[in-house]
């Protein structure tokens, strides 16, 4: 593939397309660090960081500064950005090391993420922040347009959870590790939430203790309160109100 159909995909075309190869060179591609992206994903963090930031104000004005700090976690996540990559497809126009390439590093989450903030900052570099927004307004309208003019909370599961069950039963659910599979290094936590009679209200597993007890808290929530409006982001979710 050639740089123009990136082009046409991000709707820019770049003066000095040596800052889009850059951008596009992942560590395992050249023997020296320095060429590699990695300075400009550290720099496209932070020009993401600071849309985000103005996005959400403008948006949501009413929200605390803990939602909106919650929303921007949300949206400068590696899952999100990762997925947000996925409508220009960048994981195809990434320069990797042969071992990368067998090993499907076009897919992997941390790479494809990392990759599409060294691209927003090779954008601003070979241009200006406006460029910037244009782009990162075509990528992030559909978050900002499903939720315009809603009434969101937002939490994770784990917190949200416990004030359910707090509400019912006046005390807090208790998470037990029930079960542990795999080899030591690649490992999956069982957990079990259990209810005031000591009796297994859901199980949830995962790579980590912690997000083994999120996803049985979510599992506990969708079980019981299936009315709620959510959007799912892993451990945060945004819920709808009335």
């Amino acid at each position: 593939m050639g740089f123009e159909q990136l082009y046409e995909k991000i709707d820019y075309e770049f003066k000095n397309p040596s800052l889009l190869k850059k951008a596009l060179t992942h560590s395992s591609f050249v023997k020296n660090q320095q060429e590699s992206n990695e300075v400009y994903e550290f720099l496209g963090d932070s020009i993401i960081g600071f849309y985000l930031a103005e996005k959400l104000v403008q948006s949501f004005p009413s929200l605390r500064e803990g939602d909106l700090s919650k929303l921007k976690a949300i949206l400068s996540s590696r899952k999100y950005l990762f997925e947000i990559s996925k409508k220009i497809d960048l994981g195809e126009y990434i320069f990797l090391g042969r071992g990368e390439k067998l090993d499907k590093g076009r897919e992997k989450l941390n790479i494809v993420s990392s990759t599409f903030e060294a691209l927003i900052a090779a954008v601003y570099l070979d241009s200006d922040l406006q460029a910037v927004n244009r782009i990162l307004d075509k990528l992030f309208s559909s978050f900002f347009e499903e939720l315009k003019g809603k009434n969101i909370k937002i939490n994770d599961y784990k917190s949200e959870a416990q004030e359910l069950f707090q509400k019912i039963w006046k005390k807090t659910p208790i998470y037990i590790v029930d079960n542990e599979m795999g080899p030591e290094h690649d490992k999956i936590f069982e957990v079990v939430m259990i209810g005031v009679n000591n009796d297994i209200l859901v199980r949830g597993k995962g790579k980590t203790k912690k997000d083994a007890e999120q996803t049985a808290a979510k599992l506990y929530i969708n079980t019981l309160f299936p009315e709620k409006k959510i959007i799912d982001f892993d451990d945060f979710f945004i819920e709808i109100l009335d």
